[in-house]
């Protein structure tokens, strides 16, 4: 997902929130991949 006001594309709390609040069916599956990859994008 590109995000619209940011410049990277990491799971930051700013690029998480986006992904809830805008995000597609295809968004929230990478954010749960990423989340099942890194314990610290689960934590946030």
């Amino acid at each position: 997902m590109l995000h619209r006001h940011l410049t990277h594309q990491q799971f930051t709390l700013a690029a998480i929130d986006d992904v809830i609040a805008r995000g597609k069916q295809q968004d929230w599956a990478e954010l749960r991949k990423a989340a099942l990859a890194d314990r610290a994008i689960m934590g946030k």
